[in-house]
């Protein structure tokens, strides 16, 4: 076999490129992959390129053998190279697993590779070395570091930030992230999103829909939908937070009218500050001729109905109301007109 090999390694080094595949067939008894592999480690690219390719057209190979079996990474690499050429991303995959710094391979190599498994088979091979490359990917590669908190107690620090700070860029995200953490972990992470000054109103809200956090973050909290929340989201916040001292509720109320939202502002002083609501209107029916000649203005259409039923019902009881009395006062008159 040393025979054999030698005048491979000279036919690999000494025949016309366009020739050595129809030389290696001379040879295809006698040599399995590694051999090929091992007989082209001295030549150059393109010729070790032209072995590679032969070798895996040619031989039965066991890719993680094989690869563990190469001089250095640099073979490894260029037999990735070739295997990415041939969309062989599995067995690039193989490769890939047994080198000693994988980090050489070019970016866009690596998250192609990558790109066939999920974080948890990643982090089976790799630990935390391509964490970055994880969190990069998009819905359309299947993102799913939010998996890697399976192993949150020997994850590093650092990386568990990271899966968190990702999170907190999406609201579905952030929820799958929620499913590995208990309460106190939830509490942290809130803490956590805070302190990164990030401003997801969709998360926000589901922190305080859930109380997902410690008493002293739960002033901050209101300061962000005073600051970054909508019309809508500020009025659900004045109407459904119960902890609000006078001094929130000021500067909510603040928020809301710099929304310049007609609408919410007219429910929420509806609700709260009727006072305020019959300045802006005059009367509740009032209120009712406005929505109907500026109907575009009022989209929640579930508060709005609701509101009309308690005018309707103000109404009613008026309407009684007058009437009852206006029956007594007519009744007495009628009376008082008999004696006289």
């Amino acid at each position: 076999m040393g025979e054999i090999q030698s005048k491979l390694k000279k036919v690999l080094k000494e025949t016309p490129i366009e020739k050595i595949e129809d030389k290696l067939d001379e040879y295809e008894n006698y040599l399995d992959f590694l051999s090929i592999i091992k007989c082209a480690r001295d030549l150059q690219i393109e010729r070790k390129k032209i072995a590679y390719n032969y070798a895996l057209d040619n031989t039965p190979f066991n890719c993680r053998y094989i690869s563990s079996n190469l001089d250095s990474d640099k073979d490894r690499k260029l037999l990735i190279n070739v295997l990415l050429e041939r969309n062989e991303k599995s067995l690039a995959y193989d490769v890939m697993s047994v080198m000693n710094n994988p980090k050489i391979l070019d970016e866009e190599d690596i998250k192609l590779i990558l790109s066939i498994r999920n974080s948890l088979a990643i982090y089976e091979y790799f630990g935390e070395l391509f964490i970055d490359v994880i969190l990069k990917r998009n819905v359309i590669d299947q993102y799913d570091a939010y998996k890697l908190l399976e192993k949150k107690d020997v994850l590093s620090q650092d990386t568990i930030i990271k899966i968190y700070e990702k999170s907190f860029n999406n609201i579905s995200d952030y929820l799958m992230v929620l499913m590995y953490l208990d309460d106190k972990e939830k509490k942290d992470l809130t803490n956590i999103f805070i302190n990164k000054k990030h401003d997801n109103i969709d998360i926000i809200k589901k922190i305080l829909k859930d109380k997902n956090y410690h008493k002293e973050d739960y002033n901050r909290l209101i300061l962000l939908i005073g600051m970054f929340g909508s019309a809508s989201v500020i009025y659900g916040t004045l109407m459904n937070e119960q902890n609000l001292s006078d001094s929130q509720i000021k500067m909510l109320e603040k928020a809301l009218l710099d929304t310049h939202s007609i609408e919410y502002v007219s429910y929420y002083y509806f609700y709260k500050r009727k006072d305020l609501f019959i300045n802006m209107f005059g009367s509740s029916l009032l209120f009712l001729s406005f929505v109907n000649m500026n109907k575009f203005l009022f989209k929640n259409m579930n508060i709005l109905n609701n509101i009309i039923e308690e005018i309707k019902e103000e109404c009613e009881e008026f309407n009684v109301s007058i009437t009852e009395k206006f029956g007594i006062a007519y009744g007495k008159k009628r009376k008082t007109s008999r004696k006289s």
